[in-house]
């Protein structure tokens, strides 16, 4: 009678060891892909958070063309890439075309997400004016440049994973002295995005 207890408590334990050898060989199998998958995460990231965006440009002009001001617009197409720096906040760059009044925009900027589905945007912008109407003049005897150093900023709103609408307030060239008859270019543009 002792010999069978004995032998069923080693049974026991036995079948108990095996067990949780195996339970902790499965979790250490789990945890290993785990890391593998987010390791090919990683590697992926750079293809990520890729936005095209198509905006609607109201541009307000300051003597373009020998008219002191007139109202313009515009619809611009970028190609946009954000890079996660926090949980909140994103460093974000564009490159796109404008058609209607032509320029290239390359912007670099900030997000900062505010509440759940908004963020305020601000940043800088090269813009390079190709349209015919824009003739630059230098002042005070400066070269004329077609490239302008602006500012934006904004919100957008994202209306699920994919779809966002955004508002930003664009300073292209800003007046350097209105007695002067400087030229400036700023618009209010509206857009929708697609987050790829």
């Amino acid at each position: 009678m002792k010999k069978t207890i004995l032998l069923l408590t080693l049974s026991f334990f036995s079948i108990s060891t095996f067990s949780q050898a195996t339970t902790k060989v499965k979790t250490t199998k789990v945890k290993t892909e785990k890391v593998k998958t987010k390791k090919e995460n990683t590697e992926n990231n750079f293809f990520d958070n890729f936005i095209i965006s198509a905006d609607y440009n109201l541009i307000n002009a300051m003597h373009l063309d020998g008219v002191d001001e007139q109202d313009l617009s515009s619809f611009v197409i970028k190609i946009k890439k954000d890079i996660n720096l926090s949980n909140n906040f994103n460093l974000n760059g564009s490159v796109g075309y404008s058609l209607g009044f032509e320029y290239i925009p390359i912007e670099l900027g900030f997000s900062y997400m505010l509440i759940n589905n908004l963020s305020a945007n601000i940043g800088c912008g090269l813009y390079s004016i190709t349209d015919d109407r824009w003739v630059t003049l230098g002042l005070d005897g400066e070269e004329p440049s077609d490239n302008d150093f602006g500012l934006y900023f904004g919100i957008d709103y994202m209306l699920n994973d994919n779809i966002g609408l955004q508002i930003n307030y664009n300073s292209i060239e800003s007046p350097e002295d209105i007695e002067a008859n400087s030229m400036s270019l700023t618009s209010l543009s509206f857009g929708l995005s697609y987050k790829l």
